[in-house]
């Protein structure tokens, strides 16, 4: 009995395909196994690269070089949302802003040319391709509260992250760049900041 049930499966699982000789008169018949096609997983793909750009006046932000964001902390909001690492360009200019960022593996690198206001507006993207920190200044200084520090970071109890923070003149704020283990949690964190220059804090 188990033997027939398994011919009757492997039958409903296989095609008849008739093969003729040159006489066109049936001889034997070959069995070839139909595939199973199974349906994709949803998965959400990462963007190598979120953009700002202070220049972007179009009214149209999306993060990418055409759209960048024109504000750094909506580009970590952003980030907070993508499944994986980020990596943040932010193109020359002054950002007056206080950011928190996102609890994620992240790199927040400065010193991109960027674009013009005309560039963007003519629909032509931001130059994001290398950073020149002397001749392209990317400068974040705090406006909301002088006792707030100008970058936030707090820890995630749960999970280590990797942070790096590169091309950076941070201005004011109580502290220019605070990252607050509040857990108490002993994770091996991994936060770097170099080339950065912290001014008028404290």
């Amino acid at each position: 009995m188990l033997l027939e049930s398994w011919l009757r499966r492997l039958e409903s699982a296989v095609r008849s395909v008739t093969v003729y000789p040159s006489d066109c008169r049936p001889r034997r018949t070959l069995l070839r196994a139909v595939p199973r096609l199974e349906s994709l997983e949803t998965r959400t793909l990462l963007a190598a690269d979120i953009f700002v750009d202070a220049n972007n006046t179009t009214g149209t932000e999306d993060g990418t070089a055409l759209h960048p964001f024109n504000t750094v902390q909506e580009a970590a909001t952003a980030a907070a949302s993508v499944e994986g690492s980020a990596i943040v360009k932010v193109a020359q200019g002054t950002y007056l802003e206080n950011v928190a960022l996102p609890q994620i593996d992240l790199q927040l690198l400065g010193g991109f040319a960027g674009g013009s206001e005309a560039s963007y507006a003519a629909s032509e993207p931001g130059n994001f391709a290398a950073a020149d920190l002397v001749t392209q200044v990317t400068r974040i200084t705090g406006t909301v509260d002088s006792t707030l520090p100008v970058f936030y970071l707090q820890m995630p109890s749960a999970r280590a992250v990797t942070v790096v923070i590169d091309g950076l003149v941070v201005s004011g704020g109580r502290h220019g760049i605070y990252v607050e283990n509040s857990s108490g949690a002993f994770l091996p964190f991994d936060v770097t900041i170099s080339n950065c220059v912290t001014e008028l804090s404290g």
